[in-house]
């Protein structure tokens, strides 16, 4: 339950019962923001926040009936981030965690408060990939007037300021340190870490096993997070490690081997598959040989030919994708007889009854032929096929027209035959 003694707040917050003005100054590359705190119409304690330097603006930022604390500012792709707490007297008085946004004109953002029964404090943030983790500090107010410490939460939002998660540490942390993809706590304050926070929310700790099954087999890069330090292959890892290499690997860590591979993932062409295109293959990682050539992924691969792309990794690690690009000869088919022209087109080197010939061709002589097309690795196709000779067989009409001058001659000749017979 909430309960604050007013005494105590003025010792431990003694900046609730200053009139005066006070002003920090937080330094960023090309500019400083200023914060000047004072009591607004209400009395109630808010900012006057001034930006010098780059793109300056002066803007005021206050909680309607609270008074406002500011601990920290940061900058987070391009906004500016403020955190601290509100003092508010809602029946007992009490103070939420509270963090502010601006963009990089001073317009509002997002605002929040942070309320879990108790007092809270947004004590910093920590910035991971596209992650921002929020330490909110919880205290108790006991019988002594005195805070006693709670708990604190991990608040994840992305950089749209959208709640991902929130995960509670029961512990009093000495240390946190953003590591990676995840928040490292020190407990002891003896620089070994006890507990992480995975960008996810997830709480992890030492005793945890990894999230490795035995022998297993992942299909693309994997992150592996542990606390402190890992053997992986015989090398040192500190909290967490990331493998885009493909490869057989052993890790230790805390005294259990685990055993797992990472496969490299070649697309773009299947194993023992047939094509009559080009193709143009895509290997996510590790060292690539084209029949037996160094590749480079994502290469077009155009002739035709008998094709093996080789992935080598760690720890003997091998994969192979073997295909067969064709020529993809068109016109003519193998044992085929033709009586007239013949056309074809093809890819790659060709011989027609072995005198070299390009892409596309025309045969017109009549005889006998072996078409043979040859690509890499050996790789040959061979096309046998006959244009016949062929005699044109003569009609009625043909044969009336090769001899109609001869039946003309002998019609007149009878003509005149019968005209001197008279």
């Amino acid at each position: 339950m909430k309960r604050v003694v007013f005494i105590c707040l003025l010792l431990m917050m003694s900046w609730t019962s200053s009139n005066a003005t006070s002003t920090e100054v937080y330094p960023f590359d090309t500019y400083d923001i200023q914060l000047t705190s004072f009591r607004n119409e209400t009395n109630h304690l808010a900012y006057q926040v001034q930006k010098v330097g780059q793109e300056p603006f002066n803007r005021v930022i206050e909680v309607e009936g609270a008074n406002l604390h500011f601990t920290n500012i940061v900058e987070v792709e391009g906004h500016h981030v403020f955190m601290g707490n509100v003092l508010r007297n809602d029946g007992e008085r009490h103070y939420n965690g509270y963090i502010y946004v601006i963009d990089t004109t001073g317009e509002n953002v997002m605002q929040r408060e942070f309320s879990y029964g108790e007092n809270e404090d947004v004590r910093d943030v920590f910035i991971m990939n596209d992650v921002l983790m929020f330490v909110v500090r919880v205290a108790t107010y006991n019988d002594q007037e005195q805070y006693d410490f709670s708990h604190y939460m991990i608040e994840l939002f992305d950089y749209q300021y959208q709640s991902i998660a929130s995960t509670q540490i029961d512990q009093e942390q000495e240390e946190f340190l953003a590591s990676r993809e995840m928040l490292l706590m020190d407990h002891e304050g003896d620089g070994i870490y006890d507990q992480a926070v995975l960008q996810t929310g997830e709480l992890i700790d030492t005793a945890q096993p990894l999230p490795i099954a035995p022998h297993e087999v992942f299909q693309k890069e994997v992150y592996i997070p542990f606390i402190n330090e890992a053997l992986v292959n015989g090398d040192t890892y500190y909290n967490g490690v990331f493998i885009n290499f493909p490869g057989l690997y052993t890790m230790t860590y805390e005294d259990v081997e685990y055993s797992f591979q990472i496969e490299s993932q070649v697309t773009g062409v299947e194993d023992g598959a047939i094509y009559n295109e080009p193709v143009t293959p895509y290997v996510s990682n590790g060292q690539v040989y084209l029949n037996d050539d160094l590749y480079v992924s994502g290469t077009p691969i155009t002739k035709p030919g008998d094709y093996t792309i080789t992935v080598l990794g760690v720890g003997d690690y091998r994969k192979d994708v073997s295909f067969r690009i064709t020529s993809a000869l068109a016109g003519v088919y193998d044992n085929q007889t033709y009586q007239q022209d013949v056309s074809f087109t093809f890819n790659g080197t060709g011989y027609l009854n072995n005198t070299f010939i390009t892409s596309p061709y025309e045969v017109t002589d009549p005889g006998d032929y072996v078409l043979k097309i040859e690509g890499e690795n050996n790789y040959q196709e061979t096309y046998e096929f006959t244009i016949e000779d062929v005699v044109e067989g003569k009609t009625f009409i043909d044969f009336l027209q090769q001899y109609d001058l001869v039946i003309l001659g002998i019609t007149v000749v009878s003509g005149l035959l019968i005209l001197k017979k008279k």
